[in-house]
């Protein structure tokens, strides 16, 4: 059922983003809605699943602006798979370690994301990517995960209630 869900949760944050959020700017970052909600969403989804979510979420995200198509896909596997493989080391996900996730896959989604664009040509320089894009980005990521993660977990609940449990 997760997987039928992603691409319209996915296009519309994709939307929201582009449109929207360009307006919410603070020294030149913003929230970016698509790579949250993939990182919340795979965080209790099966490997699979979280794949699915990074690859729907970089085609929507690289389709609703300049970068190269599959630029954004390649950061969002690349964060899943470093946190899937943090996540299976642990006994018990709790709200602190989601932050730490939020923080390492917010990081490692723009570094490599300004790694391709530094490849192509379109680069910026290191400096002004840490001060314009990811301190702005981490700030609101760092505001706006709690609400995601609570609406995101309350879903997967729902779908994928634990064994013994009623609806």
């Amino acid at each position: 059922m997760g997987y039928y869900i992603s691409l319209p949760v996915l296009i519309l944050a994709a939307v929201l983003q582009s449109s929207l959020m360009g307006q919410l700017r603070i020294a030149g970052g913003a929230p970016d809605f698509v790579l949250l909600i993939v990182l919340l969403w795979s965080i209790h989804a099966p490997l699979n699943e979280a794949v699915f979510w990074a690859f729907v979420g970089g085609i929507v995200t690289d389709l609703m602006s300049i970068i190269p198509l599959g630029s954004s896909v390649v950061g969002m596997l690349l964060m899943i798979y470093l946190i899937k493989r943090l996540s299976v080391q642990l006994f018990r996900i709790n709200i602190v370690l989601v932050a730490g996730f939020v923080l390492l896959g917010t990081v490692i989604q723009i570094s490599v994301t300004h790694l391709i664009l530094a490849f192509t040509g379109f680069g910026l320089l290191p400096g002004d990517i840490f001060q314009y894009v990811i301190i702005p980005e981490l700030f609101y990521h760092l505001l706006l995960f709690l609400p995601i993660y609570l609406v995101m977990r309350g879903v997967q609940q729902r779908i994928y209630p634990e064994p013994g449990t009623r609806l």
